[in-house]
């Protein structure tokens, strides 16, 4: 939090992004709630990146794990977006 508020002071543009990684960042309402609290921040520009096992990922755990649906993203982002926060999509994340 006190790196994005003197990035944010000093008028520095900041985008962040949040790999969805079912099991462990998935829920629609935890993502809102990050939008939620990025939006109070001041930060427009929120990136969600689609999970993607393919390559390989540094915790081998994760290699099991399946893509969310790009439907369910967008739907997602679609949210987001309701909230006044700039939408942007990656769905090539990787392991993220």
């Amino acid at each position: 939090k006190k790196t994005l508020d003197i990035m944010l002071q000093g008028g520095v543009q900041v985008e962040l992004r949040t790999t969805i990684v079912p099991m462990l960042v998935y829920k629609k309402e935890d993502i809102l709630s990050i939008a939620n609290s990025l939006k109070e921040y001041g930060v427009n520009a929120y990136v969600l990146q689609q999970f993607r096992p393919e390559g390989g990922c540094l915790d081998k755990k994760y290699e099991s794990y399946a893509s969310p649906p790009r439907e369910y993203l967008l739907d997602v982002a679609s949210e987001v977006a309701m909230r006044g926060i700039a939408r942007a999509f990656n769905f090539d994340a990787g392991c993220g």
